[in-house]
């Protein structure tokens, strides 16, 4: 990492920084450019520095072609955008929170283990939400666990 004065180490702060995101930018290797889709998530902490993220989808598309192909994926995720103008010394910056990562694509087949998944991914939005997943529509949907092999976070606030 280049400016070492804005990496975040602290366990408890990258915690809080995934929390608050709300969209995981997922990044899958193709033919000739890498394909990058934005998703919304839901996340587990295993242990204190172990971390699954999850996503769903349809059980067809371009995104299960590739993860077939290839599970090994990259990821970013940012909140906490502020643009910041200094009008003395006419110069602009940019808060923002981000992590990246990479890690390894699994597709949940286990109903009971999607339909925690999905839970994960509701509760990330609504904490207080906890749904009923019809078997049909369980059925129809892609889960995918993403175990997270390493990350690095990165702050700049004003």
């Amino acid at each position: 990492m280049r400016r070492k004065d804005r990496e975040v180490t602290e366990v408890a702060t990258i915690k809080q920084i995934v929390a608050q995101c709300l969209v995981l930018r997922l990044a899958m290797t193709q033919a000739d450019y890498p394909y990058i889709v934005p998703v919304n998530f839901g996340y587990e902490w295993s242990g204190e520095n172990d971390l699954t993220l999850f996503i769903h989808g349809a059980k067809t598309g371009l995104k299960l072609a590739l993860l077939a192909k290839n599970n090994k994926i990259g990821f970013e995720m940012d909140c906490g955008q502020q643009l910041l103008i200094d009008k003395k010394r006419q110069s602009y910056s940019y808060a923002y929170q981000s992590i990246i990562g990479t890690g390894e694509a699994l597709i949940l087949t286990d109903e009971k283990k999607k339909r925690a998944a999905l839970q994960k991914i509701v509760t990330h939005y609504d904490p207080k939400k906890e749904v009923v997943i019809p078997t049909k529509a369980l059925n129809a949907t892609a889960v995918i666990a993403i175990k997270v092999n390493s990350l690095t976070a990165k702050v700049h606030t004003p």
